[in-house]
């Protein structure tokens, strides 16, 4: 992806359902950076993938970086809106619940999302 100058592809995924034991997928996703963002991440240097994974400090200064930063969403499979909804509340809360931060605050949020 080109901006004001090329931008580097630092994280890729895919979002999906599983209806009647078939996984469809609906959403391939694509997170782009300036690649000068490693200037602003020097703390971390040398960290392994498990320990930047749990730091929440890492992500922050990842996203709160001043660099250019593209998220780039292709649609696979159509979905209605309301089936995207309960599939990002869904994946959203299990991924809370699965690091211990799913609690009442984090599930109002959600409600007001979907």
């Amino acid at each position: 992806i080109n901006r004001t100058r090329p931008l580097a592809l630092v994280g890729q995924g895919m979002t999906s359902v599983e209806i009647h034991f078939l996984e469809i997928k609906y959403n391939a996703i694509g997170i782009y950076m300036d690649k000068d963002v490693t200037e602003y991440l020097k703390n971390w240097e040398g960290k392994t993938e498990t320990e930047l994974e749990e730091d929440d400090l890492f992500f922050a200064a990842l996203f709160l970086a001043p660099v250019e930063k593209v998220f780039r969403i292709v649609v696979i499979k159509e979905i209605k809106g309301s089936q995207y909804g309960i599939q990002l509340e869904s994946a959203v809360r299990d991924q809370l619940a699965a690091v211990d931060r799913y609690e009442e605050e984090e599930e109002a949020a959600l409600e007001k999302v979907t």
